[in-house]
C-alpha cells in the first residue's frame, strides 16, 4: 500500500500531466467537417476527434480530492480501477 505522501505526490504529478496536456492541446484548434476550426471543449472531446478514447486510472482514496475528481469528471471520458482491483486488493488470499 502507497504511503499518503507517495499517493500525494502521485496524485499531483498526473494533475500537472493532465494539465499540461490539457493546455498544449487545447490550444490547437480542431476542424469541424463544415470545415470550421475552434477549440475542444475537453481533452476527451479532443480525442473523439481523432477516433480515441482518454480516460484515467483511479483509486477511490484519489476521489476524496474534489479537484482530481472534478478533474477526471470534465476532462476524461473514462475511468477504470487502478490498483483497487489487483489481485492483492481482491483476493488476499487464493480462494478467499
Amino acid at each position: 500500500m502507497r504511503s499518503p505522501a507517495r499517493r500525494t505526490r502521485a496524485r499531483a504529478a498526473v494533475f500537472a500531466a493532465s494539465t499540461a496536456l490539457l493546455l498544449g492541446l487545447a490550444a490547437v484548434p480542431a476542424a469541424h467537417a463544415d470545415g470550421a476550426w475552434h477549440r475542444a471543449a475537453t481533452l476527451d472531446d479532443l480525442a473523439q476527434r481523432t477516433g480515441r478514447y482518454f480516460g484515467s486510472a483511479v483509486d477511490n482514496p484519489e476521489l476524496d480530492d474534489t479537484a482530481y475528481a472534478d478533474l477526471l469528471g470534465s476532462e476524461f471520458g473514462a475511468t477504470t480501477p487502478g490498483n483497487g482491483m489487483k489481485w492483492y486488493a481482491t483476493e488476499p488470499r487464493r480462494g478467499v
